[in-house]
């Protein structure tokens, strides 16, 4: 009796049809990641804004006032140390 070999594998349609369904899903998730990050910069900017807040309110208590200027040389050092960096 004789065997038929068969070519295993994947023919070109297949192929094509996998790269366009990754490419669909790749260009949905895109968008959802930009806007993530997007929400984590305004995150951060408001955590920093926050502890820069502090940092004025803490200074504004110790002196009877606001400083003319945002010189963080005066600030106190715990409070300028634990604003956050970008990422």
């Amino acid at each position: 009796m004789k065997t038929i070999h068969r070519n295993q594998g994947f023919t070109m349609v297949e192929l094509i049809v996998v790269v366009a369904i990754v490419s669909a899903l790749a260009g949905m998730a895109i968008p959802f990641y930009n806007s993530y990050v997007d929400k984590a910069k305004l995150t951060l900017s408001l955590s920093a804004l926050s502890i820069l807040k502090k940092a004025l309110d803490s200074y504004s208590m110790e002196h009877g006032d606001y400083p003319g200027t945002l010189d963080f040389s005066t600030f106190p050092i715990k409070m300028v140390s634990q604003l956050p960096t970008s990422p």
